[in-house]
């Protein structure tokens, strides 16, 4: 039962009205001046209060209504944000240990659209509006913020709308269909990787070099070498203390820990052993428990120092920089082209995505490309065969005049560029002729079937001569088959004149002759070979 009452002591001003919510809580609230109005008030809490308990009034529409009320942006005397909804979202990104750098960061791209917008209350960061604002940003004419920066902003107030959203301020998240640009489109910080000699003349440069930005020469040689071999960020390099490094064990290890590391989970990434050797001495000059590195911020400025020192442009011809950050893409690029695999490289860069170590961190030369393409198979046509099939005639093609069966003169010159007999200076011998007129095999010091050789007749004519000079394969290959060729034929060829090595003529001690085309049949060209093969089949 409500109830309608003043403080003591107190006659004048309006009177208060004390009730219990749906919850059982005890609720007190102003009401009017007049008593006969606050009773009315306070009936009306109470009938309320009994709807919600039954659940005909949803209690997340007193929640969202409330929410609304609540500026964005409260701002004090000196303009630094106060109070409001965007104050509380920077808390909460304080409190699940995000440095005060990223989350003054977020803080203030998610404001600068909230101005743009010209947002007071919750309702009035809509689509449209926060999309004009980005618009604004870029500029008319593009010469505001690259695409780059734009899609930052754009994160930044996504995240405080899907952060009311997750806290039940709002019914829906009002920008969760809005996407980013492409920045491929407007790239104006693109990053490179130095040579080998290029890194080394860095690292001299910066040992051999004076005080710059508080840092000792020695202290940034280190310090390159540390992010050119962990592929560490700045801020994880700055976090770095003696006790963060185990070089004892196998590998050796630098720990980042959660706090400073950008996906917020305590990272170990292992090191070379010649990397542990040159920070063991380093480091014992250390004093426990203190930043090994004194990194301010903007690394880049102190990097360029150096960079002049080794004579080594910021930005080269093709408008790309080497910032500290670009030292990260040399880590990773060095390991993509040691020929890990992919899973290995997205491990060691700590990404969470393979695409954004292959395709944004990873930078590779002409040289790394092509050698990918030594294990590919050679594609090309394999001219000799062709044009030996184009000679004798298996090949629709025309032959190549270097190809084409010569004669006269031409024959008797191609044999002596080549220094091997000529179609027209090798006679074809006797026991040849002989076989071919009496359909016998010729003499033969040894057949396949273990035989010494004899006048059996094995087959017709034509595959007899064919298979037991030339081989098996060279006569298939080289002559037509006859009619009578069946298949008893071609297996008594296949069983007792089986191909010799050379794929030509068999050995014979029968007739010098013979043997003298034998040991000049594999430097014969297609033409000659064809000429010969011609004649024998006469």
């Amino acid at each position: 039962m409500a109830s309608v009452f003043k403080r003591k002591g107190r006659k004048a001003g309006k009177w208060l009205i004390a009730y219990a919510d749906e919850n059982g809580a005890r609720r007190v609230v102003t009401g009017a001046a007049s008593k006969t109005v606050s009773d009315q008030i306070a009936a009306r809490l109470e009938g309320e209060v009994e709807l919600r308990r039954r659940g005909i009034i949803d209690t997340r529409a007193d929640r969202y209504a409330a929410a609304e009320k609540k500026p964005l942006v409260v701002k004090d005397g000196d303009g630094k944000v106060a109070g409001g909804h965007l104050a509380d979202f920077h808390a909460d990104i304080l409190a699940r240990k995000a440095t005060k750098k990223h989350a003054g960061m977020v803080r203030s791209r998610a404001l600068r659209v909230i101005e743009l917008c010209k947002a007071e209350r919750i309702s009035d960061l809509t689509a449209s509006a926060v999309q004009r604002a980005v618009g604004e940003l870029r500029g008319e004419d593009e010469t505001g913020l690259s695409l780059q920066s734009c899609n930052h902003h754009l994160r930044g107030i996504k995240q405080l709308t899907r952060w009311l959203w997750r806290d039940k301020r709002v019914r829906e998240d009002a920008l969760a269909h809005l996407s980013g640009f492409n920045v491929a489109l407007d790239r104006r910080h693109t990053r490179r990787i130095l040579s080998e000699d290029e890194l080394a003349a860095l690292i001299s440069a910066a040992d051999h070099g004076p005080v710059v930005w508080g840092m000792p020469g020695r202290d940034r040689s280190v310090l390159y070498c540390l992010a050119a071999g962990t592929g560490f960020r700045a801020n994880e390099c700055r976090s770095l203390t003696p006790e963060s490094f185990k070089l004892s064990t196998q590998p050796a290890m630098v720990t980042v820990e959660a706090g400073y590391s950008k996906h917020r989970r305590r990272d170990e990434q292992p090191i070379r052993q010649d990397l542990a050797d040159l920070l063991g001495p380093w480091l014992a000059e250390k004093p426990a428990g203190k930043p090994v590195f004194g990194l301010r911020d903007k690394p880049a400025k102190m990097l360029k120092v150096d960079l002049e020192a080794a004579g080594i442009p910021y930005r080269d011809v093709a408008g790309r920089v080497f910032d500290f950050h670009a030292l990260r893409h040399q880590y990773i690029s060095a390991v993509v082209r040691s020929g890990a695999s992919v899973k290995v490289c997205q491990d060691l860069a700590r990404h969470s995505d393979p695409k954004l170590t292959m395709n944004v961190y990873t930078h590779l030369g002409v040289h790394d490309r092509t050698a990918g393409l030594d294990a590919l198979p050679d594609v090309t046509p394999r001219k000799p065969d062709r044009e030996a099939a184009r000679a004798t005639g298996t090949d629709d093609a025309t032959a190549s005049p270097e190809a084409r069966p010569a004669t006269g003169g031409q024959r008797a010159a191609h044999a002596q560029r080549a220094g091997a007999p000529s179609c027209d200076s090798v006679r074809v011998p006797a026991t040849i002729k002989a076989a071919v007129d009496e359909g016998r095999k010729p003499l033969r010091t040894k057949g396949k079937c273990g035989t010494a050789g004899g006048n059996e007749a094995h087959a017709p004519v034509a595959q007899l001569d064919r298979a037991s000079v030339f081989g098996t394969e060279a006569a298939s290959s080289q002559l037509p088959q006859t009619q009578a060729d069946t298949e008893s034929d071609r297996a008594a060829r296949s069983a007792c004149a089986a191909p010799s090595p050379k794929n030509g003529p068999e050995a014979t001690d029968s007739d010098p002759e013979l043997q003298r085309v034998i040991d000049a049949w594999p430097s014969l060209s297609p033409a000659v070979k064809a000429e010969i093969l011609a004649k024998v089949e006469l």
